[in-house]
Order: structure tokens, then C-alpha cells, then sequence
């Protein structure tokens, strides 16, 4: 679970944006952004909520378009954005719920695999950065710089090693390979590469893959439902 910052209060806002670890009130409620991940290619928003009165959070995963029932109550949001991104988990993603149903719940569509040569620029879903000389680390192992350009979402410029997540937004990639570059034999330079590889599957650690519909119920009446633990899909 990612820290706790300080409540915002954001009754009667017409959109909302919540971040990775950021806690909102929300019809009475307190709603929080646990987490992001991708579950079967579609990036998911791992929402929990309770009340000073019910304290055990309800939680579920959220996808693009889907309505969000904040907690017992009739308030109900929509998912408008979900977005992250950088390297690993460096950045915080980020939610966006709005009380207008979206009119498109389709992600913005990023390929399967990116092949990005050294000392070039490149555009993955909604981010372009340059891609600066690969070089070898202290350890020996191959590192790729990336340089982001000013007032990027990708935030200041860091490298990547293979096996580095890549978060561009809607979508995220593994650095597959880094390949140097080298000296043909006609001696002409070949430039170094990244391989990056759509993730499919990108869960954290607690994540649920279920869908926003079997978020925990609390009890309700004399007829008390059981409650899903995190992870569970019935």
C-alpha cells in the first residue's frame, strides 16, 4: 500500500484527481488512490474507501470509463484518466474521477514493441524523449540514458537497465534488451538500441485484478454479505 499524504477535501468537485497514495473526501467518504497496474494489457486503478463510521476500506479495480460508486452512498463518479508515468515507481500515477461519463473508454492504443535507436527521439503513447548514448555502469552492465524535454510528464532525465519498467501514460513497457553500439566491418557505426515490450500483465504487490463491479460490500439489512478480501474474484 503506498503512503498516506495529508486528505484533500474535494466536496462537490465536478472532476477529481487523485494521486498514488493520495487520500480525497469524496460524498463523506475517504477515497484513495492505492495503486496502478495492468491486468490482462488494460491499466487498472486500485481504489479503497471508507468512512469514519464504516472503517474497513472497500476495494477495487477500476478501468477507464467505469462508474465508482463512493461507498453506501447514491455519489457516483466516473473513471476519466488513468495515467503513470517514468521509470518503475519512481513517479506517482494519478486518477482522474468525474462526474461526467466519459465518452470514450478506449486506451489510447501503444504497440506491441518499440525498438528506439541511441541518440534519437521517440513518441510512445503520450510522451516523447530523446534517447541518449548507451554506455556501460559501474557493474558493467548496460545502461540507457533517457532526456526527457522540459515540463515532461516523464518528469528529469534517468536511465534505464533491462528489466526497468517504462510507464508512458496509458500503457507500460519492460526494457527487454539494450544493445551497444558497434563498428561494422564496412566501418560504418551501427547505433545501440532499447527493446521495449508491452506489458500485458503489471500487478504491485496487493493489486487485485477485479474489475470496479465486485468491489467489498459491507453488510447490509439482516442479510450481511461476506466480505472479498483484496485478490479475490468471485
Amino acid at each position: 500500500m503506498a503512503k498516506r499524504e495529508e486528505t484533500k477535501h474535494t466536496e462537490g468537485a465536478e472532476n477529481i484527481l487523485i494521486e498514488e497514495g493520495e487520500t480525497v473526501d469524496i460524498c463523506g467518504w475517504h477515497v484513495a488512490l492505492d495503486s496502478i497496474w495492468i491486468h490482462e494489457g488494460t491499466i487498472k486503478a486500485d481504489l479503497m474507501m471508507w468512512s469514519d463510521s464504516f472503517k474497513k476500506p472497500l476495494t477495487g479495480g477500476y478501468e477507464k470509463g467505469t462508474p465508482v460508486k463512493i461507498g453506501t452512498t447514491e455519489c457516483t463518479y466516473h473513471v476519466a484518466e488513468i495515467k503513470k508515468y517514468g521509470k518503475n515507481n519512481e513517479k506517482p500515477g494519478y486518477v482522474v474521477l468525474s462526474r461526467t461519463r466519459p465518452e470514450s473508454k478506449t486506451a489510447i492504443p501503444c504497440p506491441e514493441e518499440e525498438i528506439i535507436e541511441e541518440t534519437t527521439r521517440a513518441k510512445i503513447g503520450d510522451v516523447e524523449f530523446g534517447l541518449g548514448n548507451i554506455r556501460k555502469s559501474e557493474n558493467g552492465a548496460l545502461v540507457a540514458p533517457v532526456h526527457p524535454p522540459a515540463n515532461s510528464p516523464l518528469g528529469g532525465g534517468f536511465t534505464l537497465r533491462e528489466g526497468d519498467t517504462l510507464w508512458v501514460g496509458e500503457c507500460a513497457y519492460k526494457v527487454e534488451k539494450i544493445i551497444d553500439g558497434h563498428t561494422a566491418r564496412d566501418g560504418r557505426y551501427v547505433n545501440g538500441c532499447i527493446v521495449l515490450g508491452k506489458l500485458e500483465q503489471k500487478l504491485t504487490d496487493g493489486s487485485p485484478p477485479i474489475p470496479g463491479e465486485l468491489i467489498s460490500q459491507p453488510p447490509l439489512g439482516n442479510h450481511p454479505h461476506p466480505q472479498n478480501k483484496k485478490g479475490d474474484a468471485k
